[in-house]
């Protein structure tokens, strides 16, 4: 006997897996599409905050990635609710921002990664006003990076430095952190912009493995830059013309 799709619907919701279009979607009973862009959009914007769900099984999941993969192909923005206000750039700015849970994160990574490609979010997105509270004496904006580093994202800080997120940017501001702490709550730290590391640590992220993410980064960007003295060597020089000997190299024999 065939379980009423109603059922269905109801106790994906009591599960809170998902509600509306994205609890049919889930049953795999219609593909969950409506007629209004509004309601295609509301729906765009519920389905990648429900992919997080803890409640929701790794078919779900997939599922629902699917979905947003459509939504991205198709140019879908994200709106929510009627209001119909454009909230594509701050959905994806708090995906950054969260836990990538672990038996989603591949699915969640490859999703950013399709976000970046079809531009929607562009990873050195940087200058907003972060999404959680701040003293008054912090800054009031960062970057992507900055956000998955203070919320202790490892998976979303490994997959902006796989697409080129700038570490300098990190903090975006000289910031004063005041750490979480029970035993020294007074104590302040003052990290210089750029200063990643200094952040990290601030933060208090130096056993989460972002921290290695970052570690990995900072010194592959040490090795790739030039030399002050290699630099500074090839400025004194004057330019040799196309006919001039390279250096170290015999003197030709004058013909006879």
């Amino acid at each position: 006997m065939s379980v009423p799709l109603k059922v269905k619907l109801t106790i994906e919701k009591a599960r809170g897996a998902f509600s509306y279009v994205g609890a049919n979607m889930a049953t795999g009973h219609g593909d969950g599409y409506q007629d209004s862009h509004g309601e295609l959009a509301a729906t765009h914007y519920k389905l990648v905050h429900s992919i997080f769900s803890p409640n929701a099984t790794r078919e779900t999941k997939e599922h629902f990635a699917r979905k947003l993969h459509e939504f991205i192909g198709r140019g879908i923005p994200m709106y929510s609710g009627d209001e119909e206000v454009d909230l594509t750039k701050p959905a994806l700015r708090s995906m950054c921002s969260q836990d990538w849970p672990d038996d989603a994160a591949d699915l969640i990574e490859r999703l950013f990664k399709a976000y970046v490609a079809a531009g929607q979010i562009e990873v050195q997105d940087c200058g907003f006003p972060l999404t959680y509270s701040l003293p008054d004496d912090r800054p009031k904006d960062g970057s992507l990076l900055e956000l998955a580093v203070n919320r202790g994202s490892h998976h979303a800080v490994r997959a902006l430095l796989d697409l080129g997120a700038d570490i300098s940017c990190v903090p975006f501001k000289r910031s004063v952190i005041v750490p979480n702490s029970t035993t020294n709550p007074s104590k302040r730290v003052e990290v210089e912009r750029g200063d990643i590391l200094g952040y990290a640590m601030a933060m208090g992220r130096y056993s989460n493995p972002l921290f290695k993410h970052l570690t990995e980064a900072v010194m592959r960007k040490t090795l790739e830059a030039p030399s002050p003295s290699s630099s500074t060597e090839d400025a004194d020089q004057p330019p040799q013309s196309a006919d001039a000997p390279l250096p170290g190299a015999r003197p030709r024999r004058a013909a006879l």
